[in-house]
């Protein structure tokens, strides 16, 4: 199984790059591996349906589309701007959403985690972020993860200095496996192949 991270903050020395690192780790302690793609190198312009229309979508949306289709289930770290998602995590949604009919976010485990520099650590962002992956269709588990004054919130290995905090983690990332086995083991198996006579 592979599950495929989707990170609203590309800057080098990010917090939420930290964070993710620290979910890979307590993922990948259930035997499930994290790729992570960097959205910053499909340099997608901002979504225009006129654009869409015209020219048909920018290069770097088909293969997001691919990565999160194969993908059994998506980790979403981000950080909060001005009280929501950043756009540079919500233009990607919004261009692999379309066409609707075959978005591939449908019944997709989602797991949502956060890191911001103020006290609220992205509480504000993740229900607005919560509310656009329902529309989209994916299975977001209750658990996620906000890390407050996140530039004190990691020690020099790279931990959480918060147990509270690291609990959570632990929490949301065994709740987030246990849905993507059940939805893998909810999927019909595709038939055997038959030997050619």
């Amino acid at each position: 199984m592979r599950i495929l991270a989707l990170v609203g903050s590309n800057r080098a020395g990010s917090v939420n790059q930290r964070l993710l690192a620290l979910a890979s780790v307590a993922i990948g302690c259930h035997g499930i591996h994290v790729d992570q793609v960097d959205l910053r190198r499909l340099d997608l312009p901002i979504y225009d349906g006129d654009l869409e229309d015209r020219e048909g979508q920018p290069d770097g949306v088909a293969p997001l589309r691919a990565a999160i289709a194969a993908a059994d289930g998506l980790l979403v770290v981000s950080p909060e701007y001005n009280h929501s998602i950043p756009p540079l995590l919500k233009n990607a949604l919004d261009w692999v959403s379309h066409p609707i009919e075959t978005q591939p976010f449908k019944g997709k485990p989602t797991v949502m985690m956060s890191a911001a520099a103020r006290p609220w650590g992205g509480t504000r962002m993740l229900p607005h972020l919560r509310d656009v992956l329902g529309d989209l269709g994916c299975i977001v588990v209750p658990t996620s993860v906000a890390v407050p004054v996140a530039h004190e919130a990691f020690d020099a290995e790279g931990g959480l200095v918060n147990a509270a905090t690291a609990g959570f983690l632990a929490r949301a990332a065994a709740e987030f496996v246990a849905e993507v086995r059940l939805r893998a083991t909810a999927r019909p198996s595709k038939p055997a192949a038959t030997a050619a006579r």
